[in-house]
């Protein structure tokens, strides 16, 4: 049997759960008897765009083209698979959960399920129901490449970078060689992971190989971006930061276009995409509790804001913008609280290190793993 964790078991700008959603979810989904079958060729083709641009418009029309698939065939298991993917990318994690744990019992062999608990589990911070939920994937079909893209995913948020990189070349060698979206992802997944080891060259070499893959990935245009301001080409960064956000643009992509014109001197540019999203933020996410946080410095509305969002997720992401929005609001004592919670997990992502020296700096009388991190761990996320 193979087990997730060697060890146990995301960029300046920290990839959330999401950032590559549903690694080869979608792979052995067939036709069913009297299936409505277009409707779940084009809930499957938004997915798949979804995961690419992260935009939960294209998240809410792939439930839409699921939801026309069940009014023919309500027990059609693909467009109820579908349906759920859709759910958590809108960050329904309650009815996502439902339909996804409704699902594993009646289906309690099917992988796919089990992955999409494992991805709705650690969306709500239970990491450990994750982990299980992934272990059943690599128990149940030993040599499938979602077995190892689930494993991987959850060695990134402990920390085991190397692992996780592992894992994902793992899951790319083992995915059909005519699947190349599907490739190129996971490839972008494997730089990302050597961004951590800082290993800028084999990571730059990875993003050509997807690049060649799949020329118009957004996710390649983030990581080219990264590896642009690990280069120190801040200009380049904020051009290629700006077809991410053209193409799709979420308050994630406006958000780090804006940090990217900042660091390029393009300050004015910046304060005018900042704006933009203060006056008509487009959804929940850490992005925006950092926005009110940082630039706007409205720590009360960034706690407001985080207060709500980790009611509903707990993820990574979402603990290190809220014990960042107590620490801007005065909280020392709770913000050093959750950013422990964060720092057990084993991440060690850049910003929310950064974050950790800042809070620790602030609640010396604190003993904790933050108390023990470098002064110098922002240099990195400058």
């Amino acid at each position: 049997m193979r087990t997730l964790s060697k060890t146990r078991l995301t960029h300046y700008r920290p990839s959330s759960f999401m950032a590559a959603p549903f690694f080869l979810l979608l792979c052995g989904l067939s036709a069913q008897a009297a299936a409505p079958q277009a409707e779940i060729d084009q809930a499957a083709k938004l997915v798949l765009q979804a995961r690419d641009t992260q935009n939960p418009k294209d998240f809410m029309a792939a439930g839409e083209a699921a939801a026309k698939a069940l009014a023919t065939d309500p027990q059609n298991l693909d467009a109820q698979i579908y349906q759920a993917i859709s759910l958590l990318g809108q960050e329904d994690l309650t009815a996502a959960m439902d339909l996804a744990t409704r699902l594993n019992k009646r289906v309690p062999d099917d992988i796919r399920i089990w992955a999409l608990l494992s991805e709705i589990h650690a969306a709500r911070g239970n990491y450990a129901e994750a982990e299980r939920c992934a272990q059943w994937v690599l128990d149940l079909r030993r040599n499938h490449p979602l077995g190892f893209s689930s494993a991987a995913r959850l060695r990134e948020v402990y920390g085991d970078y190397v692992g996780a990189a592992e894992f994902y070349t793992e899951a790319q060698r083992r995915s059909p060689q005519s699947d190349a979206e599907e490739r190129s992802s996971l490839m972008v997944q494997v730089a990302r992971m050597l961004f951590r080891t800082k290993d800028l060259m084999g990571a730059a070499s990875m993003l050509d190989q997807a690049e060649k893959l799949f020329p118009a990935s957004l996710q390649v245009l983030a990581q080219k971006a990264e590896l642009a301001r690990l280069n120190g080409d801040f200009a380049l960064a904020a051009s290629l930061l700006a077809k991410e956000s053209q193409a799709s643009p979420t308050a994630e992509h406006l958000y780090w276009y804006a940090q990217a014109l900042v660091r390029a001197g393009r300050q004015d540019e910046a304060k005018t995409i900042f704006e933009k999203l203060d006056a008509a933020p487009q959804e929940n996410g850490p992005e925006l509790i950092l926005l009110y946080a940082d630039q706007k410095k409205s720590p009360e509305r960034a706690l407001t804001l985080a207060t709500r969002q980790i009611s509903v997720r707990e993820d990574a992401p979402t603990l290190d913008a809220y014990a960042w929005a107590l620490f801007r609001a005065g909280k020392f004592t709770e913000a050093r609280t959750q950013i422990d919670r964060l720092l057990a997990l084993g991440t060690r992502d850049p910003l929310y290190a950064c974050h950790a020296v800042r809070i620790a700096a602030e609640t010396r009388s604190i003993d904790s793993a933050a108390a023990h991190l470098p002064e110098t761990t922002c240099d990195s996320i400058q």
